[in-house]
């Protein structure tokens, strides 16, 4: 398990909320609402706008606010970055698929990794 070793050391007080089936409901019914009464066209805009720059690789921020402003959902939003750049799986390795002895580096892509490995070989 991991621990996040950046705390503050104080215990923060969390108020939970119980599940209410009527909110859930309530939610849907305002969002099909809203989806009904926005101007779609300027949402279908800024969605193909913002794939647009996730293809080119620019900036999203920008298109992500035109998006909001259109009142486009974070579903719309998500599911253009689904498909630009597909789903994460993850994937858990073995150290015997590392080959590392347990030290966390993995077999990405990622050049720094590759001079992990190097700099272990080194050692050894």
């Amino acid at each position: 398990m991991g621990v996040n070793k950046y705390t503050e050391g104080v215990d923060m007080e969390v108020e939970l909320h119980e599940h209410n089936e009527s909110w859930a409901q309530e939610q849907i019914v305002r969002l099909k609402e809203l989806k009904r009464t926005r101007d779609n066209k300027a949402v279908k805009n800024t969605l193909k706008a913002l794939e647009k720059a996730a293809l080119e690789k620019k900036n999203v921020m920008p298109y992500l606010v035109n998006c909001c402003k259109a009142y486009a959902t974070v579903g719309e939003m998500s599911n253009v970055f689904r498909q630009v750049f597909g789903e994460h799986k993850s994937r858990v390795f073995s150290n015997s698929e590392l080959g590392n002895s347990g030290l966390g580096i993995s077999k990405f892509p990622n050049p720094s990794i590759h001079q992990c490995a190097a700099m272990r070989k080194e050692v050894r």
